[in-house]
């Protein structure tokens, strides 16, 4: 019966052995020689309670390890919620702003006394006042993303000929353009009003007209 502890003991072996119980039971068995004898001191445990032991300290560490993963993550997802929760006033911030600023823009755009149209870089109409749809003979959403020759007609008083449109050598040039006297507005009905007209660019924050 060399698989019993006390067996291996004898047969020489020492320190840490495993083997079967008198029960037929695993188990892990310490044996040592006793010093001037023939004996020999051997100590065993079931392999069962032992490996049962360590069943519960790596349960008990997995439970940790868990617990840690799972803080982790919610600590990440706390961190992640808070800067989207930032990110998004901050971009709410930035959109009120934009928008008072546009409804700033529109009060005094509406509110002048004087007709005034913008374009886009093209050249085609993007907002008219009241008074530029009085003397045009468009609504501003009839006129808008028409090409502002389309719109804005104008000829010479004295040669009944074309004149470029100012807005035309703005977006060509990049500076401000103004005409010359006797300046005829020609309406969408036909009506012809004679006009002081210039106009001037509009740049953004890089420049770009």
């Amino acid at each position: 019966r060399v698989d019993i502890p006390a067996v291996q003991a004898a047969l020489g072996q020492q320190g840490l052995v495993r083997g079967l119980d008198y029960r037929g039971e695993p188990v892990l068995a310490a044996a040592h020689p006793v010093a001037s004898s023939p004996w020999f001191v051997v100590a065993k445990v079931d392999s069962g309670e032992l490996l049962e032991d360590a069943r519960h300290h790596a349960m008990f560490t997995g439970a940790i390890v868990s617990s840690l993963i799972l803080l982790a993550g919610a600590g990440a997802a706390i961190a992640y919620r808070r800067r989207q929760t930032t990110l998004y006033r901050e971009l709410y911030e930035y959109e009120r702003g934009r928008r008072e600023l546009f409804a700033t823009h529109r009060s005094a755009l509406y509110s002048i006394g004087d007709a005034l149209i913008t374009t886009d870089a093209a050249g085609r109409v993007r907002e008219m006042n009241p008074v530029a749809e009085k003397l045009t003979g468009w609504t501003e959403a009839e006129a808008h993303g028409q090409p502002l020759e389309t719109v804005f007609r104008i000829i010479c008083e004295s040669t009944r000929k074309p004149i470029e449109c100012p807005a035309i050598a703005v977006l060509r040039d990049g500076r401000a353009a103004e005409l010359a006297n006797h300046t005829i507005l020609i309406d969408r009905q036909g009506g012809e009003r004679p006009i002081a007209d210039s106009a001037a660019p509009i740049r953004n924050d890089t420049g770009a007209l």
